[in-house]
């Protein structure tokens, strides 16, 4: 706590991990990436509190991506990428919270990121119109999200809570 108001959590998680693909072509990836995280409170009253979330993620790689499989039974080929890499997002959020009623609340919430190696579907054979999972550059994914949390107590419904979501979603 930087004072009674204020709020700073700060830290860093590491993650590491090897992919190896042996047979047809043999391959050997390793990745480490640091995930940094921060949060800033701050409550100018007892009901009223701002938080400024930056951080970073970065995705998980699916296994049957990443290498290939034939399905003998199904009649299927699968085609993997061993140059695929995990997609790594830079992320700060805004986040407005007024408390009411008790159990009541109403969460604003601003959030953009910016995403490298973005990872969906890529074209692998234009003629025959195969496609397969792939890296497709960086973007950008902007999100504007709205919470409320209303006590139904004045209904006489006293552990009643309606919780309603909305979302705008830009990318």
């Amino acid at each position: 706590r930087m004072s009674a108001r204020w709020t700073l959590e700060a830290g860093s998680r590491f993650e590491a991990s090897e992919l190896i693909q042996e047979g047809d072509s043999d391959v050997r990836k390793s990745f480490l990436f640091a995930k940094p995280r921060a949060l800033l409170s701050f409550a100018p009253t007892h009901a009223n509190q701002w938080r400024l979330l930056i951080e970073r993620d970065v995705g998980q790689l699916d296994f049957e991506d990443f290498v290939s499989s034939t399905s003998l039974s199904a009649d299927t080929v699968t085609a993997g990428n061993p140059d695929l890499e995990p997609d790594r997002t830079w992320a700060a959020e805004l986040a407005w919270e007024r408390q009411f009623m008790q159990s009541g609340s109403l969460v604003v919430t601003a959030r953009r990121e910016h995403i490298a190696d973005l990872i969906d579907r890529v074209p692998i054979d234009r003629g025959a119109l195969l496609d397969g999972v792939g890296n497709i550059g960086d973007g950008v994914r902007e999100e504007l999200e709205v919470s409320l949390s209303l006590p139904l107590a004045l209904l006489r419904l006293d552990s009643g809570l309606l919780k309603a979501t909305a979302l705008w979603r830009s990318s």
